[in-house]
């Protein structure tokens, strides 16, 4: 069982075993998984004779692929184990082949080529082949055309790459008879249905084919736990012989991009409350509620905070030195009194201290 692209499998501290370029194994520690889980620095336990041993300490730098748990062979390995490492596998693919797919555009366009239909959106004139026939014909004279078969060939290279790394793993699911899965739909909008495979006929009838995020969670389980935790979002096609009530239960089934969009919303509606909870620690009003409108000198203002009404107060005693009972002192006190739990003299009395500190 490799690490390869999944944190899931194995944690730092984790007893492992690194097969070296010589075809042996080597016990390790794990200490943890770098290159978006390409690769994984291990602590290589001294082994006689062995010539990666780690004298200084420092943990050994290897692709994902070289590692396996301790006493974990693909054999026994569980279905969420697999198919938590094909679904990072798939995920690769999809990357890589969306960079052979851009390579290809270039190529294209590069060569004059044009595609078909009114608005420019049907297929290419020239099929793939013909294209990078003519494009290692025409790649000396053209710097984007050589650049459009490099990223071509890499493409392609890594896309062979992950088949044989998928191999295995397919192999011992098909020796297995298969197993259940689960694939939820990601709409753009709303909230997609669970299915048992990517190939519902529910699915991929658009324009565009539908985003699936496969939930490995779910590998090997009954249907009657998928359909427990789908609830309302269980395919009715894939999931038919359920009971009625099942599909009406709330989903308790959800993806990692949901999980990770709902933590987002909350981070966000939790940064309003907190926002709306410090203004409301500022803001200051009448202790009715009102707003706190004070007219002085022919002159009406509002004040929104503590802060500026406590400076209101002092700025008054320090320039026009108004008497205690002069009706906006008092409405200015009364209302930080309110605020700070204080009497309206206390506040008067803090508000020429302040003043007479600027003399």
């Amino acid at each position: 069982m490799t690490v390869s692209d999944t944190l899931t499998l194995l944690r730092p501290g984790a007893a492992v075993v690194v097969r070296t370029p010589t075809g042996l194994d080597h016990p390790g520690t794990l200490t943890s998984v770098t290159n978006r889980g390409r690769s994984c620095t291990v602590d290589m336990k001294p082994v006689e004779g062995s010539a990666y041993d780690s004298p200084t300490g420092l943990p050994v730098v290897w692709p994902a692929n070289c590692v396996r748990a301790a006493g974990t062979t693909l054999a026994t390995a569980t279905p969420v184990e697999i198919d938590t490492i094909l679904a990072a596998l798939d995920e690769r693919y999809r990357k890589a082949h969306h960079r052979l797919v851009l390579a290809l555009e270039v190529l294209h366009s590069a060569l004059g080529d044009r595609r078909s239909g009114s608005k420019g959106r049907g297929p290419w004139s020239m099929s793939e082949a013909q294209t990078l026939e003519a494009a290692r014909r025409s790649h000396r004279a053209d710097p984007t055309v050589l650049r459009g078969l490099d990223a071509h060939t890499t493409a392609n290279t890594e896309l062979r790459k992950i088949t044989q790394e998928q191999s295995p793993y397919l192999a011992e699911w098909k020796r297995r008879g298969g197993w259940s899965r689960t694939f939820l739909a990601q709409p753009d909008r709303g909230t997609g249905h669970a299915h048992r495979s990517e190939h519902c006929s529910t699915c991929h009838n658009g324009p565009q084919r539908t985003r699936l995020a496969w939930l490995t969670a779910y590998s090997g389980a009954t249907e009657e736990q998928i359909v427990r935790d789908a609830g309302e979002r269980a395919c009715t096609v894939c999931f038919s012989s359920a009971p009625v009530d099942a599909h009406r239960r709330p989903s308790r089934m959800t993806s990692r991009s949901e999980a990770a969009a709902r933590k987002e919303h909350e981070a966000r509606e939790l940064e309003k409350t907190v926002q709306a909870a410090t203004k409301a620690a500022k803001a200051i009003a009448n202790p009715d509620g009102t707003p706190l409108r004070v007219t002085s000198g022919g002159r009406t203002e509002t004040i929104r905070t503590a802060r500026a009404a406590r400076m209101w107060l002092a700025d008054a005693f320090e320039t026009w030195r108004p008497t205690p009972d002069d009706t906006a002192i008092q409405q200015v006190a009364a209302a930080v009194a309110h605020k700070e739990g204080k009497t309206s003299q206390e506040a008067i009395e803090e508000a020429k201290t302040r003043a007479r500190r600027r003399k």
